[in-house]
């Protein structure tokens, strides 16, 4: 494979994901979209699919991660750093 081949389909480094106590490693791209992550981290830890009333999330060095479509290297993400994985609740809005 040539050099400008392997650029383009990134790297492989190995990522840690924290979601509670529970923390595990994977080996992704660095040219993998955060949403492509998350689906790996779900399957992983066993969580059910997003819905219309909860949401993933993702921080990196306490950041929040906002862009599901962005690469680990967009955000600078490399060998061996860590992900937290959150979920919450979203609420609907009610009117008066």
């Amino acid at each position: 494979m040539s050099e400008e081949a392997s650029a383009k389909e990134g790297e492989w480094i190995t990522v840690y994901i924290l979601y509670g106590n529970q923390r595990k490693d994977f080996k992704f791209r660095t040219n993998f979209n955060l949403r492509r992550v998350l689906e790996e981290a779900i399957r992983e830890f066993g969580l059910p699919a997003p819905s219309a009333s909860e949401v993933y999330q993702f921080y990196y060095k306490n950041a929040l991660l906002s862009d599901m479509n962005e690469s680990l290297e967009h955000y600078g993400i490399k060998e061996s750093e860590e992900l937290v994985l959150t979920h919450q609740h979203v609420g609907g809005m009610t009117t008066a």
